[in-house]
């Protein structure tokens, strides 16, 4: 949250059949240079809305891959 608007969250999806789990998919989601028109929503915000230096895709894959292997 910034500002008190979300810019980004945790996505899960799942398949149930029954009481059998088959899958369960958990993702990240990050608003990095979408505009205010282009949000989904006015609780929504993204880096670039919020005026900071968006780094390329690539370098925030590389951040989270380091941060992911921190946790470990």
């Amino acid at each position: 949250m910034v500002g008190g608007r979300k810019l980004c969250g945790v996505l899960c999806t799942s398949r149930v059949i029954g009481d059998d789990v088959q899958w369960v998919l958990v993702g990240i989601g990050l608003n990095t240079r979408m505009t205010a028109a282009q949000l989904p929503l006015a609780s929504a915000t993204s880096l670039a809305v919020e005026g900071c230096e968006v780094p390329s895709h690539d370098q925030l894959l590389e951040w989270l891959l380091e941060e992911i292997t921190f946790l470990r």
